[in-house]
């Protein structure tokens, strides 16, 4: 089985509406409410935002960088 990752940076200019296309590019619909890999596939999905500093007192949330 062949395994494909992706791959989603999170910034300061990310949104909640760009990590739901993303997801939903990458599963299928199955029956009714189930979604998920196709057959044969596996899906994992690591989120990993723990780096986004929370907004400041203006609303900007400023991106770490190295």
């Amino acid at each position: 089985m062949t395994a494909i990752h992706k791959k989603l940076v999170f910034s300061g200019a990310s949104s909640a509406q760009q990590l739901q296309q993303f997801i939903e590019s990458n599963i299928f619909h199955r029956q009714g409410f189930v979604y998920g890999a196709k057959d044969g596939k596996k899906l994992r999905l690591f989120i990993d935002d723990i780096n986004l500093p929370k907004p400041d007192s203006d609303g900007i949330q400023h991106v770490n960088e190295v």
